[in-house]
């Protein structure tokens, strides 16, 4: 996905299939949202961007590291049946955000 694209996604808002978290601070929460979008043909979780409103605040590197980890292991781990994820860094405007 390219910086246009994500912005387009961005300015459309929050829908039951796009929802944006600022920072992970509640895996179980994380985790629920990822079953929901798994069981409805999936879905876009965009960290890094104000939830509800939209702004990019973005990610710095470890915070794109330590979040990709814990994507990957709660999809794996802590979900049954695992899912299978997609995660990707964006760049807009030098920050960066996880999909």
């Amino acid at each position: 996905m390219n910086a246009l694209e994500l912005l387009d996604i961005i300015s459309s808002g929050e829908t039951s299939t796009v929802q944006f978290k600022e920072r992970i601070t509640d895996i179980d929460k994380l985790a629920n949202e990822m079953v929901a979008m798994s069981n409805s043909m999936g879905g876009m979780i965009l960290i890094g961007v104000k939830d509800k409103i939209g702004d990019i605040v973005g990610l710095d590197y470890k915070s794109i590291q330590d979040t990709g980890k814990l994507a990957a292991n709660l999809a794996t781990n802590n979900v049954v049946p695992q899912i299978y994820i997609e995660t990707e860094v964006v760049t807009i405007e030098i920050k960066h955000l996880e999909s």
